[in-house]
């Protein structure tokens, strides 16, 4: 048997941490949101050391379960729906897993119908650059908020969700496959957020 948790459906892979995603979908940064970003990285930074001295723990006491979500570390999924986080490599460690299933393609949120690009035009990105470190800090801690991609199915009239934040892992559980035709923007006659919360169209 060979069910080695790389090729199963349930194991998360840690990539890239959510500076990096975010980095990626912003693209180039400056001022305020800059200094924010960096100081984002240095707090993913404690918590990739305090993950690895955890793990370090778990695998002294043969335990098999992160206790709390790992932000910054790859992980089994078999049960997260209970909150329950497995470490992989000692749920499994002679890839000998009986829930082992074989994984399909990754849930990117570039494949996903529900993902919708905030490129809109100038005037929809004057009024989104006055949001943008309300949008960082927020999905600093898992909340909404933020600019383009976003994940329409999880953005509402007080708030949009980045992909980055919804997606880490590529393995939504909400992901569907994408029409051929690209999405139209959130900010074209979607919900552009006004100020007070209120939706606004064009």
């Amino acid at each position: 048997m060979s069910n080695f948790c790389e090729t199963c459906r349930f194991h998360r892979t840690f990539e890239l941490s959510l500076v990096d995603r975010l980095i990626r979908d912003f693209g180039a940064v400056e001022g305020d949101l800059k200094s924010e970003l960096t100081r984002m990285a240095a707090e993913e930074q404690q918590i990739a050391d305090a993950e690895a001295s955890r793990y370090r723990l778990l695998l002294r006491e043969s335990e098999v379960e992160w206790h709390v979500k790992p932000e910054m570390s790859n992980y089994c999924g078999l049960d997260e729906a209970r909150n329950v986080y497995y470490v992989a490599t000692l749920r499994n460690r002679r890839g000998e897993c009986a829930d082992h299933t074989p994984a399909a393609a990754p849930r990117t949120c570039a494949t996903c119908r529900h993902r919708v690009a905030g490129d809109g035009p100038a005037q929809d990105a004057r009024e989104i650059a006055t949001r943008i470190q309300l949008g960082v800090n927020a999905a600093a801690l898992g909340q909404s908020g933020g600019v383009a991609p976003l994940c329409e199915k999880h953005s509402n009239a007080t708030g949009c969700v980045p992909c980055a934040v919804q997606n880490a892992y590529d393995a939504c559980p909400d992901w569907s496959a994408a029409a051929s035709a690209p999405s139209a923007s959130p900010m074209d006659g979607w919900a552009l957020l006004q100020p007070g919360g209120q939706r606004g169209k064009k």
